[in-house]
């Protein structure tokens, strides 16, 4: 019994350093108008890390509000909406901070905006404005992607996204 006891707190110490760390784990649940789901009980596609870092690659280079410009790492909105079905116009992003926005799923194609996990080839950890961020390729159309209205889009540590 005593040996059980000191795997237990070996793992809760272990989890408790990483997040004290800032590393959160990459995942994403998506739900609303989806036709694809890792669970059908709750109408939900669930990504765990694996599946993110499966999706293909896709980058932009460009500065925020909060960094200079960094080439920023992920996978392409439109190829997550593609494979779960998703037939709404509107995506509400949640983040881990409580942080609520809703964007307009025509500007995921229309700019080639992506879910980053890495910038600079780094992963980002929650501290980081990690573990993922919607990013726009604002530097590449600065008369389209500037001001107050894009820089709310550019959320971080987003944790969810129900398609409208």
């Amino acid at each position: 019994m005593r040996h059980k006891k000191s795997v237990h707190w070996l793992v809760f110490a272990a989890l408790f350093a990483s997040f004290a760390a800032g590393a959160a784990p990459l995942q994403l649940q998506v739900s609303g108008k989806i036709s694809t789901y890792t669970n059908a009980a709750t109408h939900e596609y669930d990504l765990n890390e694996e599946q993110i870092l499966a999706m293909k690659q896709a980058s932009i280079r460009t500065s925020t509000n909060w960094t200079q410009s960094m080439n920023f790492t992920g996978f392409l909105v439109t190829d997550l909406l593609k494979k779960i079905g998703a037939t709404g116009s509107q995506l509400e992003i949640h983040c881990l901070d409580g942080y609520v926005y809703t964007v307009p799923i025509y500007e995921m194609q229309k700019f080639g905006v992506i879910l980053a996990y890495e910038r600079d080839g780094k992963r980002m950890a929650v501290k980081d404005y990690g573990p993922l961020g919607l990013i726009y390729p604002r530097d590449q159309h600065p008369s389209e992607l500037s001001g107050p209205a894009t820089d709310a889009k550019f959320m971080w540590q987003v944790s969810r996204m129900i398609v409208k």
